[in-house]
């Protein structure tokens, strides 16, 4: 198991503000390394010369998964199994694929989105605490996400690049590990170790924040962008956090599903008339927020931890070093009332 060493800020403040905000340096993406350009049109060739290339050993040992049934269990890409690691050099190819295509037409099967959960039913009346996944689903799920990073920072899809985590292990790991994902229970299936969000497939959420233009210029733009979405669209759900109250909001036996936060449902408590409420954005308060901006940013190689403050949570935006007050800050009746921009304000 990799250890970390990770400093977290007390506290810290978001300061909404109508004035611009300055663009943060970066190292570019798109960044191929010399032995590989000649390969450059072939992307089930480059994938494993650019993680194998010494300039990008930091990206290769970021990149991180536990296994069943093998000693050890959690090891970096270089000791993946070969089955293992064509996987993601097939995820990688039927995602430049897709992209190419217009962002239609995946050549191949995705993983269920959401994905089910194997202990549904123990779930549902309360004998178990957590939803758990199959495995293999658990892996797909990641290796779509680490295809789509990986592809966005080697194809240019967003202008910042992977290398400016280099010195800052924190916002690799965010990106890249998936040990800081998922870990294995006594039953043999996953759980999510970022609880409150479930994620899906990588390749829907990258199109989403593409084709509702939110990605930015900057890290920092794009973040802007985000939350502006958020203000916009997210409400916070009625209820308490248990098996019934997640099924009657997003029709899911387990956390909030990423891709049922984005289409939007109906909640179906009885509460509301036959049909439930209107089809709503409805999001777990601020942990379900928190839990929700970590997944959509990862896409687009913006690392974010959900930062648990005083029994509430906030997400740290680990590159820029920034945070939220709260969670539910984006669309709290502050916020509602003007464009927001991030101002750097934290308390050690």
């Amino acid at each position: 198991m990799k250890t970390r060493k990770i400093g977290l800020a007390v506290a810290a403040l978001i300061v909404w503000a109508a004035c611009a905000v300055p663009a943060w340096g970066t190292t570019p993406s798109g960044i191929i390394p010399p032995a590989c350009k000649i390969i450059a049109d072939h992307a089930n060739l480059l994938l494993p010369c650019y993680l194998n290339d010494p300039s990008d050993v930091n990206i290769g040992l970021a990149i991180s998964w536990c296994f069943p049934n093998q000693t050890p269990s959690c090891v970096f890409w270089y000791q993946w199994p070969a089955s293992a690691q064509n996987a993601l050099v097939l995820a990688f190819v039927r995602t430049v694929d897709w992209y190419n295509n217009g962002m239609t037409n995946y050549g191949g099967p995705l993983p269920p989105d959401p994905p089910p959960n194997p202990n549904q039913f123990a779930y549902s009346i309360g004998k178990t605490i957590w939803p758990e996944l199959n495995p293999n689903d658990a892996f797909n799920i990641y290796i779509g996400h680490l295809a789509v990073s990986l592809a966005a920072e080697i194809y240019k899809w967003v202008p910042w690049g992977l290398h400016d985590y280099d010195s800052n292990i924190p916002a690799i790991d965010a990106l890249l590990d998936g040990e800081g994902l998922f870990s294995f229970d006594t039953n043999g299936f996953m759980q999510p170790i970022i609880l409150d969000a479930t994620p899906g497939n990588a390749i829907n959420t990258f199109k989403f924040l593409k084709t509702n233009n939110l990605i930015g210029p900057t890290r920092i733009d794009t973040i802007g962008l985000v939350l502006d979405w958020a203000r916009h669209n997210l409400e916070h759900f009625g209820g308490t956090f248990t098996p019934q109250y997640f099924f009657w909001n997003w029709q899911y036996w387990g956390y909030p599903p990423v891709s049922r936060v984005i289409a939007g449902t109906r909640d179906m408590d009885p509460i509301y008339p036959p049909g439930g409420s209107p089809p709503t954005h409805w999001t777990a308060g601020c942990w379900g927020t928190s839990a929700f901006l970590l997944w959509v940013l990862k896409v687009v190689n913006i690392p974010v931890e959900q930062v648990a403050v005083g029994g509430h949570a906030t997400p740290w935006f680990v590159s820029e070093n920034l945070y939220l007050s709260h969670g539910d800050d984006p669309y709290n009746a502050v916020s509602k009332c003007r464009r927001p921009a991030i101002r750097q304000r934290i308390y050690w």
